[in-house]
């Protein structure tokens, strides 16, 4: 979801900015690999995070979610530093590559609490109401 609104915000932005019609063939193959491993890494840490602690679900959520926050800030800083070192190449397919990822790591670490928030806490809850609804 996240990457494709980085697509979209890039291609918007490069359209009425360069009047660039349309990406170059090697945007979206670099895009997909950086935005792929930034991905896999938060949540791969984020599942380390919970596996190795001793706390149930909603425990967990609260104190990760709130210290994540403070993680966040560094890393969407350094993203877009990264990003924004791309635009010195005087290329537009770099200038392309550095709009998609700072467009979707903005969204990402925007939508990405909300997510582990709601569905941990689903995943707490639907097993007590479908028990509640066998019981009765």
């Amino acid at each position: 979801m996240s990457a494709v609104t980085g697509f979209q915000l890039a291609y918007i932005t490069m359209r009425f900015v360069a009047n660039v019609d349309q990406f170059d063939w090697q945007v979206p193959l670099i895009s997909v690999s950086i935005l792929t491993a930034i991905a896999a890494w938060q949540i791969i840490a984020l599942g380390l995070s919970f596996r190795y602690t001793e706390l149930s679900m909603l425990d967990w959520i609260r104190p990760t979610m709130a210290s994540y926050g403070k993680i966040v800030r560094y890393i969407i800083l350094v993203a877009v530093g990264l990003a924004i070192a791309l635009t010195f190449g005087a290329s537009f397919a770099l200038i392309e590559i550095a709009l998609i990822v700072i467009y979707t790591v903005c969204v990402y670490y925007l939508v990405l609490p909300l997510i582990v928030s709601s569905l941990g806490k689903l995943s707490v809850t639907l097993p007590s109401k479908k028990n509640m609804l066998k019981n009765k």
